[in-house]
């Protein structure tokens, strides 16, 4: 096995815990079907009907899933738009977004140090920090979208 197959697997094992054994098969089952296609595609090839139909089977039965665990979601925090994340952020809060992943959050941050190549500097002036899987990013600025949403929710200490 090379280097990229053993980290391919590796990658598969971490993110497939916690999955229900059913899912992870039916994924894997998709998988190969998807991979059936793009075969039969490249080929020039007539694509059974009975694959179309599973493929549609088994995408219906996990996006209905899904659908289920955005509208539990949405129960357990109660969503506003971008004018609240602004207020709820300068009264100390941590706001993130439905679509953003999980422990992705922005927060309003003060008293910033940062070093230059002469020195270390203290700015008083509050900037917005996005915290995500590589860590906190000075200075998030909002998209459109961002703006627009009304998605956002305050993260509660647990």
């Amino acid at each position: 096995m090379d280097f990229i197959e053993s980290l391919m697997k590796e990658i598969v094992e971490e993110v497939s815990k916690g999955i229900p054994e059913d899912v992870l098969e039916d994924l894997k089952e998709l998988s190969m079907l998807q991979a059936d296609v793009r075969r039969c595609m490249v080929r020039n090839q007539i694509i059974d009907h009975r694959t179309i139909t599973r493929i549609n089977e088994l995408t219906k039965k996990h996006f209905h899933a899904a659908e289920e665990n955005v509208k539990a979601n949405e129960k357990q925090h109660e969503t506003f738009d971008f004018g609240e994340a602004i207020r709820r952020m300068k009264k100390g809060g941590c706001v993130s977004r439905r679509r953003w992943g999980y422990g992705t959050y922005i927060q309003i941050a003060c008293d910033i140090n940062y070093t230059t190549l002469k020195n270390t500097t203290n700015t008083h002036n509050p900037a917005i920090v996005f915290v995500g899987y590589r860590g906190a990013e000075m200075g998030w600025m909002p998209r459109n979208a961002d703006m627009m949403a009304e998605d956002w929710y305050e993260l509660k200490e647990d």
